[in-house]
């Protein structure tokens, strides 16, 4: 009777080890790309008594390691078997265990992505005491997700930083998916609004950060200068338009000039009175200068009404007068003199022949006019004898004067009788280069 109920006892044990913990030999795939595949997981024998070996066996891909509990059995990636596909990794181990009761073991897989758990009930026979049912899964859970930081300017950077555990997969909008925990740098052109999603088997967790993309205020264009110099010219001269702007996309000067660069400057001529309008432009709006620029009409050119000396020839150490008119001039110069008024008169005394020109000139043209003032040696004056008391009648003789030359040749000289003047006087004339008293 003993040995009918402990058939029995069993037989009962059998039947409780397959409805709580399944068959013998388990195959379990990740739920998601990229987390371990359990292709096997086998208790060798599945029913056995009370402290015989039994061998578990696993065939594991994509995993670092691989951890059995109950036992505390560990098996790092190294063990891999020949002719795989290149790129694939193959965990292949076994251990033996000695389970006094029934007992359901659990292998856990796991990489940078997550892990994937299999499990494996082994019937000890007399006895159901020790089953454990397959662990339930735990929802994951996400203990940072931050953006640092949170608002930043077109152009900069924000970084997305997290931090979940019990998780098979990650993934951030925007992004993909991503480890367990880490940090991203992040370019937003505008604010955006970054979610989180981790999952575990029909588990999920999801957090949410936003990073806010703050746009400068922008403002209308500052035109710094804009003038014209000389802002006053005649017909046919030029005036230099120069300008600065800053913070313009678009920058025009009217009329004639067209699109300019920020700062610059450029050369104009117009033929009458012009108001130059430089239009500055951005998205914030428009702002405008002005710069006139005066034409005054081109005058006639000067006219000299006269220009002389009074005395063409003078001696030296002698002055003459020089005088001059002119009209509509703006600059009336004398050469060797300087800078005159328009009309006048001036005494000179040069030293030797003299030739002066004056030069008349205004914004239309110039004339010029000559005077020329020759300088001589001292004039030879007649040498005037008063007469002596005596008829009228008589002739005057003039003794013959001797002039021994060097080889003392003797000159003669006649007498030359001149003319009485009209109040007596007789006058003597110099003859042959000689002085007569």
């Amino acid at each position: 009777m003993s040995e009918i109920f402990s058939y029995n006892k069993i037989i009962e044990s059998i039947i409780i080890g397959l409805l709580l913990c399944g068959p013998a030999s388990v195959g379990m795939a990740a739920d998601h790309p990229g987390l371990p595949v359990v292709y096997s997981f086998q208790a060798d024998p599945g029913i056995t008594n009370p402290g015989e070996n039994v061998t578990l066996t696993w065939n594991v891909s994509d995993a670092k390691a691989v951890l059995i509990n109950p036992g505390g059995i560990y098996f790092e990636a190294g063990n891999s078997l020949p002719d795989l596909p290149e790129g694939d990794s193959l965990l292949v181990g076994s251990a033996v265990v000695q389970p006094k009761n029934g007992t359901n073991y659990t292998l856990d897989a796991w990489n940078d992505f997550g892990n994937t758990t299999a499990n494996n009930s082994v019937i000890v026979r007399g006895s159901a005491v020790g089953l454990i049912a397959p662990k339930t899964v735990s929802a994951p859970k996400i203990t940072v997700f931050r953006a640092n930081p949170a608002s930043i300017k077109p152009g900069d950077a924000a970084t997305l930083v997290w931090s979940v555990s019990n998780a098979a997969e990650v993934s951030i909008t925007g992004i993909g998916r991503v480890a367990l925990s880490g940090s991203m740098a992040v370019m937003p052109t505008q604010t955006t609004t970054y979610v989180l999603t981790a999952r575990r088997g029909s588990e999920t967790a999801k957090a949410s950060v936003s990073v806010a993309v703050v746009l400068p205020k922008i403002s209308k264009p500052a035109i710094n200068s804009f003038r014209a110099h000389p802002a006053s010219i005649r017909q046919g001269e030029g005036s230099t338009l120069s300008w600065s702007v800053s913070g313009a996309s678009r920058i025009v000067i009217d009329p004639g000039v067209g699109y300019v660069v920020p700062t610059g400057y450029t050369q104009v001529v117009p033929a009458t009175d012009t108001v130059y309008t430089l239009t500055a432009q951005n998205s914030a709006g428009i702002s405008t200068a002005s710069a006139k620029v005066s034409v005054k009409s081109r005058p006639q050119p000067p006219r000299i009404n006269y220009f002389m000396a009074d005395k063409s020839v003078i001696s030296r150490g002698d002055s003459a007068t020089l005088s001059w008119s002119v009209s509509g001039a703006e600059s009336v110069v004398i050469s060797g003199i300087g800078s005159v008024r328009s009309s006048g008169s001036m005494s000179v005394r040069p030293s030797y022949t003299a030739f002066y020109t004056l030069t008349a000139t205004n914004g239309g043209g110039s004339d010029s006019a000559n005077a020329y003032i020759e300088v001589g040696e001292v004039a030879i004056q007649p040498i005037i004898i008063p007469p002596q008391p005596r008829p009228r009648e008589e002739p005057i003789t003039i003794l013959p004067i001797e002039y021994t030359r060097p080889r003392e040749e003797p000159i003669t000289v006649l007498p030359v009788e001149s003319p009485k003047s009209e109040n007596g006087h007789q006058e003597l004339m110099p003859i042959m280069g000689l002085d007569v008293w």
